[in-house]
């Protein structure tokens, strides 16, 4: 069973950039951390499709500037959120 953070055409953001898109489609792979492909419009307003390794993606819903004992408070309803 694969172990994925993130679930298909779940909202995401791409944390380098800020940019946000929809995830159309996922990979595992024995030897590499877990990929999304990421639909998303670059800040030049150009869309694309790329591969982002899960550690570049974070979820927008998730507030930011919790610490750890906040977030683990919230996260049972944002895992009940996903189903």
């Amino acid at each position: 069973m694969s172990n994925f953070q993130y679930i298909l055409s779940q909202l995401i953001e791409v944390e380098c950039s800020g940019e946000q898109g929809y995830i159309v489609s996922r990979c595992e792979s024995v030897h590499e951390e877990n990929k999304y492909l990421v639909n998303y419009q670059r800040s030049d307003g150009v869309g694309v499709e790329n591969w982002w390794y899960e550690s570049s993606l974070i979820d927008p819903s998730v507030p930011r500037d919790l610490d750890e004992e906040e977030l683990a408070e919230l996260e049972p309803a944002l895992e009940e959120e996903l189903k």
